[in-house]
């Protein structure tokens, strides 16, 4: 079962709610997975890389999950 854009989604919900309640405005989580418009390309996850080094403070916390079984790719398949 393919269940790691599942478990990503559930951890990004637990972080915006705790986020709501415990630092309000100051929390903003960004997920992509298969399920959502934006895709985590190589190109889009370095972007974020870059956009969000650009803007974090040495103060801010910068949590990266990546979920994903370790398939192969071979050939067009």
């Amino acid at each position: 079962m393919d269940a790691a854009h599942l478990d990503a989604a559930a951890l990004a919900e637990a972080l915006k709610a705790s986020g709501k309640r415990l630092l309000p405005d100051r929390v903003e989580v960004t997920l992509m997975n298969s399920d959502t418009e934006q895709k985590p390309t190589r190109e889009a996850i370095r972007k974020w890389f870059d956009q969000t080094s650009a803007k974090a403070s040495s103060s801010d916390i910068v949590f990266v999950f990546f979920a994903g079984h370790g398939t192969n790719v071979i050939g067009d398949k």
